[in-house]
């Protein structure tokens, strides 16, 4: 229960280490590909507080974030190989979540191989349903990335959990 646990506050970490990633991407295409433009009082309130803005939002699982995470550790299958190599971390996977809420596109951004980034790859394509993101209320594509956590099992939970 403890590692349940555990495991779940590090797809959760892992999360939102991965909408930070993706959130800053965006900020850098914008800064960097926008003109200057005389700003408008609308503007200027998004600039200095950007929650104002409820029209753009970024994709999600359509179940909620709770779930995804309950298939993320339901699901995940620890490669042979990875656990007789004693293999640990993390595989970064990237997608585009489509319009339609499909997801697309997916690659490993960061892998550990003996296995581990197939696994993910199988993990994320064959997930559950994404919600697309939205600008100005319009369904659109964005990029996401998922971090997928593979932490060998501690031998004192083995023990506790057989005895």
């Amino acid at each position: 229960m403890r590692m349940m646990t555990y495991l779940l506050g590090l797809v959760a970490l892992g999360f939102v280490v991965g909408t930070i990633y993706y959130a800053m991407g965006r900020i850098e295409k914008q800064i960097g590909g926008e003109q200057q433009k005389t700003t408008t009082q609308e503007q200027t309130i998004k600039a200095v507080d950007p929650m104002v803005d409820l029209e753009n939002l970024e994709p999600k699982p359509a179940r909620g974030i709770t779930n995804y995470h309950n298939y993320l550790e339901g699901n995940l299958v620890y490669p042979e190989e990875a656990l007789e190599n004693g293999i640990e971390g993390h595989v970064y996977v990237e997608f585009v979540v489509e319009v339609d809420g499909s997801l697309s596109r997916l690659k490993v951004l960061r892998g550990l191989g003996s296995g581990c980034d197939e696994v993910a790859m199988e993990l994320v394509a064959n997930g559950p349903a994404w919600k697309p993101g939205t600008v100005e209320r319009k369904p659109t594509a964005a990029r996401m990335v998922v971090p997928i956590i593979f932490k060998l099992p501690n031998e004192a939970d083995s023990v506790s959990a057989t005895g």
